[in-house]
């Protein structure tokens, strides 16, 4: 004869929940992750963000320079903090706005034949300054940005 070591279960144990304090510690705990990764995820989006609008200027750089080439014409480009206004035969044609880098006052033209001057622009960028040469940018030749600081 077998023995059934299955115990009946009462309908007390079957509705039995989690305690308050089981619910309160597992809150605490999804809290406390919440704070510690929080801030790190935001800090990396900005960043990213910033650094899309770096290449951003890097392109528009780029473009109003091909565009001085192409209709042989100077361009000027007119920074000051975190825009750009674009001036082509002294009137204002565009002006470009960034949220995530800024710039000191500072003044690039573009002759008709494309080529900056000054070489160099001076760009704030997550919390730091950098230069962008510019003629190594038109030309394609190692455009690698280089820390001022």
């Amino acid at each position: 004869m077998a023995f059934s070591v299955l115990m009946p279960i009462s309908k007390q144990a079957l509705s039995r929940g989690f305690t308050m304090i089981e619910l309160l510690t597992v809150i605490t705990i999804m809290s406390l992750l919440i704070t510690l990764v929080g801030p790190t995820s935001i800090n990396f989006l900005a960043k990213a963000q910033a650094q899309a609008e770096f290449i951003q200027l890097k392109n528009d750089l780029k473009k109003i320079s091909y565009l001085s080439f192409v209709s042989a014409t100077v361009h000027q480009i007119d920074f000051n903090q975190n825009q750009g206004s674009v001036i082509k035969n002294q009137k204002k044609t565009t002006t470009l706005r960034y949220e995530h880098i800024s710039f000191a006052q500072q003044q690039v033209r573009f002759n008709s034949r494309g080529y900056p001057s000054p070489e160099i622009l001076m760009v704030n960028f997550a919390n730091k300054s950098k230069e962008i040469n510019l003629f190594k940018l038109v030309e394609g030749v190692d455009a690698k940005i280089t820390s001022a600081n």
